[in-house]
């Protein structure tokens, strides 16, 4: 248990899942940005 399982679904190719975790690092640096401000 505790190992996140989006991006890591079995019927998600790897490119999708990169580019799912690749949207995610970006929404979460706007939050952090946002968040800071």
């Amino acid at each position: 248990g505790g190992v996140p399982q989006l991006g890591r679904l079995p019927h998600l190719d790897p490119l999708t899942g990169e580019t799912l975790r690749d949207a995610m690092v970006a929404g979460f640096d706007l939050a952090l940005i946002a968040g800071g401000e």
